[in-house]
């Protein structure tokens, strides 16, 4: 690892640090280095480990399955991955930006049920059932976005599309 880089890393401090961090050997160090850091309880391990497995390993399997599709249509692997890399720069960039609310795009997002009737019909069998998980937590995002963002009449218009959706991927109405 470049030593460069560990400035730019978010660490966990795990324990029960007393009130004045100073005193406390990491946190010391942590300030010193002027890293960044939170700290969480001992019991927390899993979740914590949970969350970095999701954002990191599981992107990882996403990525590959959406690569999948570019070389069944006969791009090679490095084809695709340079196909892919400027939307999911361009997706990272904007949701450490401007957060997950307003960084929300797609047919889901837009509400395109056609689009999302003709996903299904080309998702292969083994990829379906995580399309729709995670079409259905973009939909919740999409509904709560929208309920703070619209009015009541605005918001009512626009449900009907979305509660199509939401029957259209398995969701409990």
């Amino acid at each position: 690892m470049d030593l460069k880089e560990l400035e730019t890393i978010y660490f966990s401090v795990e324990g029960d640090v007393s009130v004045n961090n100073e005193n406390v050997p990491i946190i010391n160090l942590m300030n010193n280095l002027k890293n960044k850091y939170f700290i969480r309880e001992k019991d927390t391990s899993s979740v914590y480990h949970l969350a970095n497995v999701f954002v990191s390993n599981l992107v990882l399997s996403l990525l590959e399955i959406g690569t999948s599709y570019l070389k069944d249509m006969g791009l090679s692997e490095k084809e695709a991955l340079n196909a892919i890399y400027p939307l999911i720069k361009g997706n990272i960039k904007n949701i450490s930006e401007k957060g997950f609310m307003d960084s929300l795009t797609g047919p889901v997002a837009r509400g395109d049920v056609n689009t999302i009737k003709r996903h299904l019909g080309s998702v292969k069998q083994g990829d379906k059932e995580i399309y729709k998980e995670l079409s259905l937590n973009l939909l919740k995002l999409v509904q709560i976005k929208n309920a703070k963002n619209m009015s009541t009449e605005a918001f009512a218009s626009t449900s009907k599309k979305y509660s199509e959706i939401n029957q259209l991927l398995g969701g409990i109405e």
